[in-house]
């Protein structure tokens, strides 16, 4: 299996797209040919691989893939879920691994489907880590007894050496019970005193209380939780229960379906939305808006409200270019920065990339790879410009900066470039 470092959000939905394909070139070989395109709901007219065609995100699991990602590595639970949902029969996550039962790693359909869609090198076993990081998380966060294995992801440990704190003594012993459980008690606290262990942080929601900030798969949720509190009495003498989809859509002035589909993920709200759909929610406008312009737009809506800011963090940069060299460069770490794990590059030090094509901000506009080491890991990554003054690798660094280093703004990172295409990453703390 990869490296963890080599799992992201983009390499879940990669492996995600070819299941369904590979699902779409059996249905074409045992049912009729463009058959898989109408199952996929593509358009088998339209040029292009049917990999690039299949709008990953509108998919049921392809929606919940960013919350699934943020619980599993981040230890992050978003508002409106929970960890029960994780074990009900038909769920999410059950076809989550019916779909990996069907498609063993080496099934020929999996390769059909990457010859045939264009697609080199797929990620491979990226899924099935998910799950289980998933299904040890939800056993931890809903009291299970744990086994070995389950207790060696949360930690981010192998197994052999989870099994080794067995037979220690002292107090890093880990009891096992002759079934080879642990106790959920004896594993939570085992877990607490391992570096590599992130405790879940549950984000609550309530429908009379408007939360500090909400995230890009929260917000959908929120809309639908709070729809429901404002036109509740409506909505329980309405036949057939659509009555509060019919208010709120009166009151919006937008379409029963479209409500309807902004309720849902992925995240569809446009931002000229906003304001109607505040007013149905009897919110402030203002703050909706931003939620919204924020989970969209994350870096551009940072600039905009703290410019001051970002002008300061583009000339220190700048003065920090090593002087008569363009082997390295030192990144004065930011909040933003360390919210959303980027590490933004001025445009000055473009040089420090001779050899990189660089990428655009666009998800479809990847560049050159290159390949950055940090701390014991390394991650293949394309440079992307962001904007005309800044350029930053599109792999996020959050796990890295937060977890690992536990970096605060006024940190620096140094860039060292030690080949054609490779760089170093290192932490300089303030």
């Amino acid at each position: 299996m990869d490296p963890i470092a080599h799992i992201t959000l983009d390499s879940l939905k990669l492996e995600l797209r070819s299941y369904y394909a590979a699902l779409a070139v059996v249905v074409d070989d045992c049912f009729e040919a463009g058959a898989g395109d109408r199952m996929l709901g593509v358009d088998s007219q339209s040029s292009g691989f049917r990999f690039e065609r299949l709008d990953i995100d509108r998919s049921r699991l392809g929606a919940l893939l960013p919350t699934w990602y943020r619980y599993a590595y981040e230890g992050v639970l978003s508002a409106g879920y929970s960890p029960q949902q994780f074990f009900r029969a038909d769920g999410a996550f059950e076809r989550l691994g019916d779909l990996l039962t069907v498609f063993g790693k080496d099934n020929v359909y999996l390769t059909d489907a990457h010859e045939s869609c264009g697609v080199d090198n797929p990620p491979a076993g990226h899924l099935a880590d998910l799950a289980a990081r998933l299904g040890a998380r939800a056993s931890l966060d809903t009291g299970c007894d744990m086994t070995l294995q389950e207790i060696a992801l949360l930690a981010d440990m192998n197994e052999r050496s989870v099994r080794n704190a067995t037979t220690i003594e002292g107090t890093a012993r880990l009891e096992v019970r002759a079934d080879g459980r642990v106790v959920h008690a004896e594993a939570l606290g085992w877990l607490a005193g391992r570096r590599g262990f992130k405790p879940t942080d549950q984000r609550v929601m309530t429908p009379d209380l408007l939360p500090s900030d909400l995230l890009d798969v929260e917000i959908p949720i929120f809309v639908t939780t709070r729809l429901r509190r404002v036109y509740d009495e409506r909505a329980q003498s309405s036949v057939g229960g659509e009555g509060w989809l019919a208010s709120a859509s009166l009151d919006a002035g937008i379409p029963i379906a479209r409500i309807q589909e902004l309720c849902e993920l992925p995240l569809k709200i446009h931002p000229r939305e906003c304001a109607a759909l505040a007013r149905a929610m009897c919110i402030d406008p203002h703050w909706f808006t931003l939620q919204v312009m924020s989970a969209l737009y994350p870096e551009p809506i940072d600039m905009l409200l703290n410019p001051r800011h970002w002008r300061n963090v583009a000339r220190t940069t700048e003065e920090e270019m090593e002087p008569g060299s363009l082997d390295a460069v030192t990144i004065t770490l930011t909040p933003a920065m360390l919210k959303h794990g980027y590490v933004d590059i001025p445009m000055s030090a473009k040089k420090l990339f001779p050899n990189c094509e660089f990428g655009s901000r666009e998800r479809e506009g990847q560049g050159g790879q290159v390949e950055f080491l940090f701390g014991m890991q390394r991650v293949m990554t394309d440079i992307r410009q962001k904007s005309q003054q800044t350029l930053s690798p599109r792999k996020r660094f959050t796990a890295w900066l937060n977890t690992e280093l536990g970096a605060k703004p006024g940190d620096r990172i140094r860039i060292d470039r030690i080949g054609d295409s490779q760089f170093r990453m290192s932490h300089q703390s303030v």
